[in-house]
C-alpha cells in the first residue's frame, strides 16, 4: 500500500472515530474508555466505536462520586480524572 494511501486511511479512521465520539455527546454520552481495543474496523474501512460498559449520560455523570473515580485504562485516562478532578466529555 502506498504512503499517501496508508495516510489517507488513517486520516478516515481518525474521522470516523472523531464522528462517533461526536455522535455519542450529541446524546449526553461521555464513552469513559476510548483506546485502540476499542475501536473496530469493519470491512468497508469504517470504524466503529465498543466498549460501552463503562458510559455514562451525562446527566449520571454530573454526580460527583462517579465523576472521580479512577476508571478506564490506565495510558488513557485524562489527566483531570487521574488527579480527582470533575470531568466532562472533553
Amino acid at each position: 500500500m502506498a504512503l499517501e494511501l496508508k495516510h489517507q486511511l488513517k486520516m478516515k479512521l481518525l474521522i470516523d472515530i472523531a464522528r462517533g465520539m461526536a455522535f455519542l455527546h450529541s446524546k449526553n454520552i461521555i464513552h469513559r474508555d476510548l483506546k485502540c481495543d476499542n475501536i473496530l474496523i469493519d470491512s468497508y474501512f469504517v470504524a466503529k466505536i465498543t466498549d460501552f460498559d463503562i458510559a455514562r449520560t451525562s446527566a449520571v455523570a454530573t454526580d460527583a462520586p462517579q465523576m472521580t473515580q479512577h476508571i478506564g485504562t490506565s495510558y488513557y485516562i485524562a489527566p483531570e480524572v487521574v488527579m480527582g478532578e470533575l470531568y466532562d466529555e472533553k
